[in-house]
Protein backbone atom coordinates (compact mmCIF):
# COMPACT_ATOMS: atom_id res chain seq x y z
CA UNK A 1 0.00 0.00 0.00
CA UNK A 2 1.38 3.33 -0.85
CA UNK A 3 1.91 5.83 1.74
CA UNK A 4 1.02 9.49 2.05
CA UNK A 5 4.56 10.75 0.91
CA UNK A 6 4.12 8.56 -2.00
CA UNK A 7 0.57 9.74 -2.81
CA UNK A 8 1.96 13.42 -2.46
CA UNK A 9 5.05 12.51 -4.53
CA UNK A 10 2.67 10.59 -7.23
CA UNK A 11 0.38 13.99 -7.04
CA UNK A 12 3.23 16.33 -7.71
CA UNK A 13 4.56 14.41 -10.43
CA UNK A 14 1.44 14.01 -12.26
CA UNK A 15 1.21 17.45 -12.43
CA UNK A 16 3.81 17.91 -14.36
CA UNK A 17 2.59 14.88 -16.84
CA UNK A 18 4.30 12.16 -15.50
CA UNK A 19 2.94 9.30 -17.52
CA UNK A 20 3.11 6.55 -14.60
CA UNK A 21 1.94 8.60 -12.48
CA UNK A 22 -1.29 9.86 -15.18
CA UNK A 23 -1.93 6.22 -15.94
CA UNK A 24 -1.93 5.94 -11.73
CA UNK A 25 -4.29 8.25 -10.85
CA UNK A 26 -6.50 7.72 -13.54
CA UNK A 27 -6.96 4.02 -12.66
CA UNK A 28 -8.23 5.35 -9.13
CA UNK A 29 -10.27 7.74 -10.24
CA UNK A 30 -12.06 5.56 -12.86
CA UNK A 31 -12.58 3.00 -9.81
CA UNK A 32 -14.28 5.83 -8.08
CA UNK A 33 -16.02 6.92 -10.95
CA UNK A 34 -17.58 3.09 -11.36
CA UNK A 35 -18.01 3.10 -7.68
CA UNK A 36 -20.73 6.21 -8.63
CA UNK A 37 -21.88 4.45 -10.76
CA UNK A 38 -23.67 1.07 -9.04
CA UNK A 39 -26.58 0.34 -7.56
CA UNK A 40 -27.28 3.29 -4.94
CA UNK A 41 -24.28 5.12 -6.29
CA UNK A 42 -24.55 8.97 -6.84
CA UNK A 43 -23.87 8.58 -10.34
CA UNK A 44 -26.60 5.75 -10.87
CA UNK A 45 -29.53 8.10 -11.60
CA UNK A 46 -28.06 9.99 -14.38
CA UNK A 47 -26.61 7.12 -16.21
CA UNK A 48 -30.46 5.75 -15.96
CA UNK A 49 -31.89 8.22 -17.38
CA UNK A 50 -29.78 8.98 -20.23
CA UNK A 51 -30.20 5.73 -20.85
CA UNK A 52 -33.88 5.80 -20.79
CA UNK A 53 -34.48 9.51 -22.40
CA UNK A 54 -31.67 8.63 -25.39
CA UNK A 55 -29.89 12.11 -23.59
CA UNK A 56 -25.84 12.29 -23.70
CA UNK A 57 -23.00 12.78 -21.46
CA UNK A 58 -19.71 15.29 -22.59
CA UNK A 59 -16.83 14.73 -19.96
CA UNK A 60 -14.90 17.74 -19.45
CA UNK A 61 -11.84 18.73 -17.49
CA UNK A 62 -10.51 22.83 -17.21
CA UNK A 63 -10.13 24.72 -20.36
CA UNK A 64 -6.84 24.94 -22.63
CA UNK A 65 -5.62 26.31 -25.44
CA UNK A 66 -3.18 23.82 -27.60
CA UNK A 67 -1.46 22.57 -24.56
CA UNK A 68 -2.89 20.00 -22.20
CA UNK A 69 -2.61 19.68 -18.44
CA UNK A 70 -2.36 17.26 -16.75
CA UNK A 71 -6.00 17.22 -15.60
CA UNK A 72 -7.28 17.11 -19.19
CA UNK A 73 -4.95 13.50 -19.66
CA UNK A 74 -6.60 12.32 -16.95
CA UNK A 75 -10.24 13.14 -17.84
CA UNK A 76 -9.53 11.39 -21.20
CA UNK A 77 -7.97 8.14 -19.63
CA UNK A 78 -11.13 8.05 -16.99
CA UNK A 79 -13.10 8.47 -20.00
CA UNK A 80 -11.88 5.27 -21.61
CA UNK A 81 -11.91 3.18 -18.87
CA UNK A 82 -15.58 4.13 -17.76
CA UNK A 83 -16.75 4.31 -21.11
CA UNK A 84 -15.59 -0.05 -21.62
CA UNK A 85 -17.70 -0.41 -18.19
CA UNK A 86 -20.65 1.56 -20.08
CA UNK A 87 -20.44 -0.70 -22.82
CA UNK A 88 -20.46 -3.97 -21.02
CA UNK A 89 -22.75 -2.94 -19.17
CA UNK A 90 -25.61 -1.54 -21.76
CA UNK A 91 -24.92 1.99 -21.26
CA UNK A 92 -24.41 5.03 -23.61
CA UNK A 93 -20.76 5.97 -23.42
CA UNK A 94 -19.15 9.44 -22.60
CA UNK A 95 -18.15 11.85 -25.13
CA UNK A 96 -14.97 13.55 -24.65
CA UNK A 97 -15.48 17.28 -25.03
CA UNK A 98 -12.34 19.66 -24.39
CA UNK A 99 -12.91 23.16 -23.18
CA UNK A 100 -11.50 25.55 -25.48
CA UNK A 101 -9.52 28.21 -23.73
CA UNK A 102 -8.47 31.48 -25.91
CA UNK A 103 -5.46 32.15 -24.07
CA UNK A 104 -2.93 30.86 -21.87
CA UNK A 105 -2.97 32.25 -18.30
CA UNK A 106 -0.52 34.46 -16.78
CA UNK A 107 -0.63 33.49 -12.97
CA UNK A 108 -0.17 30.30 -11.01
CA UNK A 109 -3.70 29.58 -10.53
CA UNK A 110 -2.59 27.63 -7.19
CA UNK A 111 -0.31 30.24 -5.40
CA UNK A 112 -3.54 32.46 -5.28
CA UNK A 113 -5.34 32.81 -2.14
CA UNK A 114 -9.24 31.46 -1.35
CA UNK A 115 -10.49 35.36 -2.17
CA UNK A 116 -8.15 36.10 -4.73
CA UNK A 117 -9.85 32.93 -6.62
CA UNK A 118 -13.11 34.12 -6.23
CA UNK A 119 -12.73 37.64 -6.90
CA UNK A 120 -10.24 37.59 -9.49
CA UNK A 121 -11.08 39.02 -13.08
CA UNK A 122 -10.22 36.33 -15.11
CA UNK A 123 -7.20 36.98 -18.02
CA UNK A 124 -7.97 33.60 -20.03
CA UNK A 125 -11.72 32.82 -21.53
CA UNK A 126 -12.62 29.26 -21.78
CA UNK A 127 -16.07 28.78 -24.43
CA UNK A 128 -17.90 26.14 -23.11
CA UNK A 129 -20.08 24.35 -25.83
CA UNK A 130 -23.26 26.18 -24.93
CA UNK A 131 -25.06 26.00 -28.34
CA UNK A 132 -24.62 22.09 -27.79
CA UNK A 133 -26.22 22.20 -24.36
CA UNK A 134 -29.16 24.69 -26.20
CA UNK A 135 -29.72 22.05 -29.12
CA UNK A 136 -29.46 18.74 -27.04
CA UNK A 137 -30.28 17.13 -24.21
CA UNK A 138 -26.24 17.11 -22.67
CA UNK A 139 -25.06 15.75 -19.07
CA UNK A 140 -21.93 17.14 -17.93
CA UNK A 141 -19.45 15.23 -16.36
CA UNK A 142 -16.42 17.69 -15.18
CA UNK A 143 -12.88 15.61 -13.90
CA UNK A 144 -10.65 17.46 -11.92
CA UNK A 145 -7.33 16.26 -10.18
CA UNK A 146 -7.87 18.46 -7.25
CA UNK A 147 -10.66 20.05 -5.72
CA UNK A 148 -8.98 22.93 -3.18
CA UNK A 149 -11.52 26.02 -2.95
CA UNK A 150 -13.77 24.73 -5.98
CA UNK A 151 -14.10 27.81 -7.55
CA UNK A 152 -13.34 26.21 -10.86
CA UNK A 153 -15.92 23.56 -10.77
CA UNK A 154 -18.66 26.06 -9.28
CA UNK A 155 -17.81 28.48 -12.19
CA UNK A 156 -18.11 25.50 -15.05
CA UNK A 157 -21.55 24.25 -12.87
CA UNK A 158 -22.46 27.64 -13.09
CA UNK A 159 -21.92 28.76 -16.75
CA UNK A 160 -23.01 24.89 -18.01
CA UNK A 161 -26.63 24.85 -16.33
CA UNK A 162 -27.36 28.66 -17.23
CA UNK A 163 -25.96 27.40 -20.85
CA UNK A 164 -28.88 24.61 -21.08
CA UNK A 165 -26.72 21.66 -19.76
CA UNK A 166 -29.32 18.90 -18.35
CA UNK A 167 -27.02 18.27 -15.24
CA UNK A 168 -23.68 19.38 -13.80
CA UNK A 169 -21.35 16.43 -11.60
CA UNK A 170 -18.04 16.77 -10.61
CA UNK A 171 -15.20 14.18 -9.88
CA UNK A 172 -11.88 15.22 -7.81
CA UNK A 173 -8.59 12.65 -7.60
CA UNK A 174 -8.20 14.48 -4.55
CA UNK A 175 -10.12 17.29 -2.56
CA UNK A 176 -8.43 19.42 0.39
CA UNK A 177 -10.67 20.04 3.49
CA UNK A 178 -12.82 23.04 3.62
CA UNK A 179 -11.62 24.61 6.30
CA UNK A 180 -7.85 24.04 5.27
CA UNK A 181 -8.67 25.24 1.82
CA UNK A 182 -10.61 28.68 2.71
CA UNK A 183 -7.84 29.49 5.42
CA UNK A 184 -4.80 28.72 2.64
CA UNK A 185 -5.95 27.74 -0.80
CA UNK A 186 -2.15 27.87 -1.90
CA UNK A 187 -1.94 24.75 -0.12
CA UNK A 188 -2.57 23.45 -3.63
CA UNK A 189 0.83 25.21 -5.04
CA UNK A 190 3.09 22.96 -2.29
CA UNK A 191 0.88 19.86 -2.98
CA UNK A 192 2.21 20.84 -6.77
CA UNK A 193 5.72 21.05 -5.49
CA UNK A 194 6.07 18.39 -3.29
CA UNK A 195 8.53 16.17 -5.27
CA UNK A 196 9.27 18.85 -8.33
CA UNK A 197 10.49 21.72 -7.02
CA UNK A 198 10.73 24.48 -9.38
CA UNK A 199 14.06 23.71 -10.40
CA UNK A 200 16.13 21.40 -12.92
CA UNK A 201 16.73 18.55 -11.12
CA UNK A 202 16.87 14.79 -11.91
CA UNK A 203 13.26 14.70 -10.81
CA UNK A 204 12.53 16.65 -13.82
CA UNK A 205 14.57 14.80 -15.78
CA UNK A 206 13.15 11.69 -14.93
CA UNK A 207 10.04 12.32 -15.94
CA UNK A 208 10.93 13.76 -19.49
CA UNK A 209 12.99 10.89 -19.96
CA UNK A 210 9.67 8.51 -20.77
CA UNK A 211 9.46 7.78 -24.32
CA UNK A 212 5.55 8.69 -24.20
CA UNK A 213 6.01 11.92 -22.70
CA UNK A 214 4.00 14.67 -23.46
CA UNK A 215 3.94 18.24 -22.30
CA UNK A 216 2.02 20.22 -20.45
CA UNK A 217 1.31 23.76 -19.52
CA UNK A 218 3.02 23.46 -15.89
CA UNK A 219 6.10 21.21 -17.29
CA UNK A 220 6.49 24.11 -19.84
CA UNK A 221 6.25 26.99 -17.71
CA UNK A 222 8.73 25.47 -15.29
CA UNK A 223 11.62 24.43 -17.90
CA UNK A 224 11.18 27.95 -19.31
CA UNK A 225 10.79 29.91 -16.06
CA UNK A 226 13.28 32.95 -15.94
CA UNK A 227 14.68 31.30 -12.55
CA UNK A 228 16.31 28.42 -14.64
CA UNK A 229 17.59 30.40 -17.29
CA UNK A 230 21.40 29.56 -16.43
CA UNK A 231 21.04 26.38 -16.70
CA UNK A 232 18.27 26.00 -19.14
CA UNK A 233 20.79 25.58 -21.79
CA UNK A 234 22.95 22.96 -20.53
CA UNK A 235 19.41 21.16 -19.09
CA UNK A 236 18.14 21.14 -22.53
CA UNK A 237 21.49 19.95 -24.01
CA UNK A 238 22.05 16.95 -22.28
CA UNK A 239 19.47 16.05 -20.05
CA UNK A 240 16.19 15.87 -22.32
CA UNK A 241 15.88 13.24 -25.38
CA UNK A 242 15.78 14.76 -28.40
CA UNK A 243 12.34 14.04 -29.57
CA UNK A 244 10.97 15.13 -26.04
CA UNK A 245 12.76 18.71 -26.43
CA UNK A 246 11.14 19.05 -29.84
CA UNK A 247 7.59 18.37 -28.27
CA UNK A 248 8.64 21.01 -25.75
CA UNK A 249 9.92 23.67 -28.78
CA UNK A 250 6.48 22.60 -30.67
CA UNK A 251 4.42 22.87 -27.60
CA UNK A 252 5.67 26.21 -26.38
CA UNK A 253 5.18 28.00 -29.91
CA UNK A 254 1.74 26.84 -30.38
CA UNK A 255 0.59 28.13 -27.10
CA UNK A 256 1.87 31.34 -27.33
CA UNK A 257 4.72 31.38 -24.69
CA UNK A 258 6.64 33.14 -27.14
CA UNK A 259 4.57 36.18 -26.58
CA UNK A 260 2.90 36.12 -23.09
CA UNK A 261 3.86 38.84 -21.08
CA UNK A 262 3.68 40.51 -17.54
CA UNK A 263 3.70 44.24 -16.83
CA UNK A 264 5.24 44.33 -20.58
CA UNK A 265 7.72 41.87 -20.19
CA UNK A 266 8.04 38.74 -22.31
CA UNK A 267 8.21 35.75 -19.68
CA UNK A 268 9.62 33.09 -21.97
CA UNK A 269 10.77 34.42 -24.78
CA UNK A 270 14.51 34.26 -24.07
CA UNK A 271 14.49 30.65 -23.22
CA UNK A 272 12.67 30.02 -26.62
CA UNK A 273 15.58 31.81 -28.07
CA UNK A 274 17.79 29.40 -25.82
CA UNK A 275 15.96 26.18 -27.23
CA UNK A 276 15.97 27.24 -30.61
CA UNK A 277 19.77 26.95 -30.42
CA UNK A 278 19.97 24.20 -28.85
CA UNK A 279 17.90 22.57 -31.55
CA UNK A 280 19.98 24.44 -34.35
CA UNK A 281 23.12 22.78 -32.96
CA UNK A 282 21.17 19.03 -32.64
CA UNK A 283 20.05 19.50 -36.47
CA UNK A 284 16.32 19.23 -35.27
CA UNK A 285 14.99 22.18 -36.50
CA UNK A 286 16.03 24.61 -40.29
CA UNK A 287 16.72 28.17 -40.28
CA UNK A 288 13.36 28.66 -40.61
CA UNK A 289 12.36 26.90 -37.00
CA UNK A 290 10.51 24.15 -38.72
CA UNK A 291 11.74 20.39 -37.74
CA UNK A 292 13.98 18.92 -39.95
Amino acid sequence: MQTMDGDLEEYSRFKFGDVAAIESLSGAVSRYFIQKLNPGGELREVFDRVKKDSEFIYIQAPGVRNVASSSNYLMAKVADNVNLWLAHNGYPTMIKKPVVRLASGVSNYAELSAQTRKNREKTTVSLLPISDYSAHPINVIFIDDVRVTGCTSKRAELHSLRGGAVSFNSIFAYEVDDVIANHDASIEHRLNQYSIKGGLDVNVSQILAHTNYQPVQRMLRLLLNSANRKQWAYFARFKIPEQILLRIYCSALSNDYHSISTNGNLMYAESLSILYDVLREKSLIDQMGNPC
